[in-house]
């Protein structure tokens, strides 16, 4: 990005210019950067027709938004862009959307939206039908079963996931594929993981810690260290990431605040 050298002018002009740099503002560079950039996208997709460029002008707003705002707008951002898949009939679009909603609102502890949009997601997911483009869904119906500590729906849904993952895969996906195994079986209590599973896990979230939405990452982590009876060593792990790696504005999500919770009642 810092070869491409980008000028305002051209990232305001440019779909393409704008792409490249939400995407590396948001992850990588400057924060006071990415939100300027995602504010511009929001009112452009707010003022603009219903097309596919509105709607990916929304999406790319809500993401951003999600890691360097610490308001509510991303979700208005991401709202708008489900209503304007839906206005176009596009339900793969609006399937997307919703479970970026979902996630959303799982990491605010917000159970009521959580349900709502859950809902639209199960519903956009059966008319959409193809469960290799749609596998996404099945990490996040795995991730909400684990929530509600049910076991047997966890572990059908991971082992769809697991069997549709493409040959090749992203290190984000494979680190979180680690986590969603690691939160199935840390619902079971008598488990304790190896020193293996706890190398692999940390050493996952030293890959893509710092690239935001890792927080549940972090959170299974310190999970897995304080399970097998390390809690200094999850103290560390999570003090390193909220000062080091989180790349998030706003305060932690529902899942890493109920694990900081934890530690603070055992150490006092």
């Amino acid at each position: 990005f810092n070869a491409i050298q980008l000028g305002d002018g051209e990232i305001e002009r440019e779909d393409a210019c704008r792409k490249v740099a939400i995407l590396y503002h948001t992850q990588f560079g400057e924060r006071s950067r990415a939100l300027a950039i995602a504010n511009f996208l929001y009112k452009k997709a707010l003022a603009g027709a219903v097309s596919t460029h509105t709607y990916h002008d929304a999406m790319r707003a809500g993401f951003a938004l999600r890691i360097v705002d610490d308001s509510r707008c991303h979700l208005d951002a991401m709202m708008l862009s489900f209503d304007i898949a839906k206005e176009m009939k596009q339900n793969w679009h609006a399937l997307s959307s919703a479970w970026h909603l979902s996630l959303a609102f799982l990491d605010l502890g917000e159970q009521m939206h959580l349900d709502m949009w859950m809902h639209r997601v199960r519903e956009l997911f059966s008319e959409v039908g193809d469960s290799t483009t749609t596998n996404f869904v099945h990490s996040l119906l795995c991730r909400v079963a684990i929530e509600q500590g049910d076991r047997v729906s966890a572990r059908e849904h991971f082992a769809t996931f697991s069997k549709n993952l493409p040959r090749f895969t992203t290190p984000r996906t494979d680190a979180y594929a680690l986590c969603l195994s690691t939160a199935l079986d840390l619902l079971d209590n008598s488990w304790t993981p190896s020193e293996d599973r706890i190398l692999a896990l940390q050493a996952q979230l030293d890959r893509v810690g710092s690239f935001g939405t890792a927080d549940f990452n972090a959170a299974i982590a310190a999970d897995a260290l304080f399970r097998a009876g390390r809690v200094h060593a999850a103290e560390l792990l999570i003090a390193n990431f909220m000062q080091f790696q989180r790349r998030e504005s706003r305060r932690p999500s529902a899942i890493l605040q109920r694990t900081l919770t934890r530690l603070e009642k055992t150490t006092g």
